[in-house]
């Protein structure tokens, strides 16, 4: 068998050359099928069933919405997203059509890979190699199989890489030009889509451009017209940004009516422009993630790929000089990206969210393994025939068989339904007309999607505290909700009888008290103490803060907007509704609130009522069995990725179980248990079954089940109860050893042993 030789041209390109003799010999389309189907049915074999984590509820409610996704906006897979998810509707609901449209992307830029894999070495195998083994990489199989941006982004990577190849082909020069401007094109879709895409595209872009003007004399003023007229064409997509923030149905972040709010989305000034971390949110990276990604790569890619590519890299470089200067440039560019990323490293779920940024990458490297493979192909073509098949059956295998094997279980989200249970037992905790204020994206996209594109609780009025920090997001909350805040955006100067002044806020109560909240801190001033209170500019109630923000032109200087510092007033917001509303948390940034209410945990959520007045054991029995009945609480025994936010926030389950079992063992939660007795069923059954898992994975909810095993009506079992508590004081866990209610109760047990 001899080996195949690429045509070398005069600008440094190579020519498809001539499949080697004997070898596998597949058409483009065939090679696309090939490398799109097994990729994209391992995907649905392991595709997440609705909503998943993260900031898949945002994205697929503001699609679904067609409104305005986090920075940068993502237009693109909004109105790409919206089209596919409503045309599907009648299938699936919004987020499982996403998740098939994330497949499906992902199983395209497979496709792409290979076309581009095929044009730079004409073989099949070695394009089906390259394709195979990015589509089943962990990075890219984790973002196949749920609604998010990156399977899109790869699609539009891969075809950058097919269309580069192409438009260095030097044969057919209008042809070449046309590929150049597609590349163009799909690189300026980048502002309307991921970024991160620009670090591939504009080298290749480049590159090819230079090729294209050098080959178009005669002819460079129409094609520098054609390549402005295409740059226009990719950016109008960015046109819908400010139209869609007018859309008041829909789910729209930041305001792009204005310059200020367009450019400070497109640049992703919240965010950090050019960082992958917020600066105020005060992260330092403790260690290169240059190196955390290239120690992933042994993992992530596998060793024998990763020797290919180092072949393959060379291999270009002494056929393809234009092909690596490009592919380089991207690689060099890709370490500066993460260089500024200052996640640290010690967190598991920032780990993942970094994960994410493997993606592009492994594409690159999984074309120039396809190119290694390639010429590791054309070398053992002078051995006998059946040595070459097995060898290529083998890189084959290499590339879909074995991550099948290895990689499918640990990465397959079938029957994880965590995030749309948090979003329902939220709901569910809630009483009819509730205000709640949530704290963190994971609760406030599963909400975001319950609420607006499945229709449920729209009695319920959910506001973030996070989001609350900015001036765009208040006015949003004003037109939607009139009334539903007080002023934000006051500030007074306060004289005290000892003769301090300080700025803040003032609260008079019936009880010649006056509340008192200032940057640092909160407090009552009783009687005389305070002298007088005049009005001053707002800002100066924060001023020592924001001595310290980073500002600019981007920043809305306004102060109608919560600023999450202490002493901030969340206060006034229970002041405000709690005479019309009942009022709820999921976690807090200030406690100003404490002053005058107390927080009583129910379900998942935390009840507020005025000091002396918590609300009543049977109220809280009741919508603790209403969490129970319509809340898939066994998600919490599904096993989960420790990078993923599900194994975060797993242990909310436990904790509203832990909370219930005390609070159902009392006598004044009789009639709620008879008159929801599905409630009551399912939360035996999750207590069973918590109890079998050893170790405990959270003794405190196991003590808990313990006492609910004495006095739980139908579910006592003494026997089961005193194991349970025996477990608990031998966890060795934080206030086990000191737990005298507990020993007592076991001593109790083992005097009157028996049912």
């Amino acid at each position: 068998m001899k080996t195949t030789r690429r045509h070398r041209h005069p600008g440094g390109a190579s020519a498809p050359a001539p499949p080697a003799k004997g070898g596998f010999v597949a058409g483009a389309p065939l090679v696309f099928a090939l490398a799109v189907l097994p990729p994209f049915a391992a995907y649905l074999a392991t595709l997440a069933p609705g909503l998943p984590a993260g900031d898949s509820g945002e994205l697929i409610t503001a699609a679904w919405t067609f409104g305005v996704a986090h920075p940068p906006g993502y237009p693109l897979y909004v109105l790409l997203g919206g089209a596919w998810a409503h045309a599907a509707a009648t299938f699936a609901e919004p987020a499982l059509a996403l998740n098939v449209f994330s497949a499906a992307c992902m199983a395209a830029a497979a496709g792409f890979l290979a076309l581009a894999t095929r044009r730079l070495t004409s073989s099949s195998i070695a394009a089906l190699f390259a394709a195979w083994r990015f589509a089943l990489c962990a990075p890219a199989w984790k973002y196949a199989i749920v609604a998010e941006v990156f399977a899109l982004n790869a699609l539009l990577g891969a075809l950058a890489l097919w269309l580069f190849a192409r438009a260095l082909d030097e044969t057919r020069a209008p042809a070449s030009n046309r590929a150049m401007l597609a590349l163009v094109f799909v690189t300026l879709l980048g502002f309307s889509h991921h970024h991160t895409l620009l670090l591939l595209g504009i080298p290749a872009s480049i590159v090819a451009w230079i090729a294209a003007w050098r080959r178009s004399a005669g002819a460079r003023t129409a094609l520098t017209l054609r390549t402005g007229a295409v740059k226009l064409l990719a950016l109008a997509p960015l046109a819908w940004l400010p139209y869609a923030s007018h859309r008041a149905q829909a789910l729209v972040w930041g305001d792009a009516s204005t310059p200020r709010g367009f450019f400070s989305l497109l640049l992703r000034d919240d965010y950090g422009t050019f960082r992958l971390d917020p600066v105020q949110a005060g992260m330092q990276a403790d260690k290169s993630h240059v190196a955390i990604w290239l120690e992933s790569l042994p993992h992530g890619l596998g060793v024998a790929p990763l020797v290919l590519l180092v072949f393959g890299a060379f291999v270009l470089v002494r056929r393809a000089p234009r092909a690596a200067i490009a592919l380089g440039a991207f690689v060099a560019l890709q370490l500066a990206f993460f260089t500024r990323v200052g996640f640290p490293s010690d967190s598991a779920v920032l780990r993942g969210v970094i994960e994410r940024f493997y993606i592009l990458p492994a594409l690159v490297l999984a074309l120039l393994a396809g190119v290694g493979a390639a010429w590791a192909l054309g070398r053992i073509a002078r051995l006998p025939r059946p040595l070459h098949a097995v060898t290529a059956a083998a890189l084959l295998a290499l590339a879909l068989a074995w991550p099948l094997v290895t990689l499918g279980r640990t990465v397959t989200q079938r029957g994880n339904v965590f995030a749309e249970a948090l979003g329902r037992g939220m709901l569910a905790s809630l009483p009819d007309r509730a205000v709640l204020f949530v704290q963190g994206d994971l609760q406030h996209n599963a909400l975001a999607y319950l609420q607006r594109a499945r229709g449920l609780r729209p009695d319920v009025t959910v506001l973030d505290q996070e989001l609350m920090t900015y001036a765009w997001y208040v006015r949003r909350v004003r037109a939607a909700h009139p009334g539903l805040l007080p002023p934000l955006g006051a500030a007074q100067r306060v004289s005290l009888r000892d003769g301090r002044t300080v700025d803040g806020f003032t609260i008079p109560r019936g009880d010649s008290a006056v509340d008192l909240l200032t940057e640092s801190a909160q407090g009552t001033a009783r009687g005389g103490e305070i002298v007088s209170v005049r009005a001053v500019a707002p800002e100066s109630a924060f001023a020592t803060t924001r001595a310290g923000f980073r500002t600019g032109w981007l920043r809305e200087p306004s102060d109608d907007r919560y600023s999450g510092l202490p002493g901030t007033r969340n206060l006034l917001w229970l002041d405000h509704l709690s005479a019309g509303r009942p009022v709820a948390f999921v976690g807090v940034k200030d406690d100003s609130w404490a002053l005058r209410y107390g927080m009583t945990p129910v379900g998942f959520v935390g009840w507020t009522s005025p000091h002396g007045a918590p609300p009543s054991l049977e109220a809280q029995a009741a919508a603790l069995l209403r969490v129970f009945a319509e809340t898939p609480m066994t998600a919490y025994f599904r096993a989960y990725d420790e990078t993923s936010f599900e194994s975060a926030e797993c242990a909310r389950f436990a904790s509203v179980v832990n909370r219930a079992a005390l609070v159902l063992s009392q006598p004044q939660a009789a009639a709620a248990i008879a008159a929801n007795p599905a409630g009551w069923g399912r939360m035996k059954s999750w207590a069973a079954r918590f109890e079998a898992l050893e170790p405990s994975p959270d003794p405190a909810c196991l003590r808990a089940i313990g006492f609910l095993r004495v006095f739980g009506g139908d579910f006592a079992d003494r026997t089961v109860a005193a194991r349970d508590l025996e477990r608990w004081l031998a966890s060795g866990a934080e206030g086990a050893a000191a737990d005298g209610e507990a020993r007592a109760m076991l001593a109790r047990l083992k005097a009157q042993p028996g049912r």
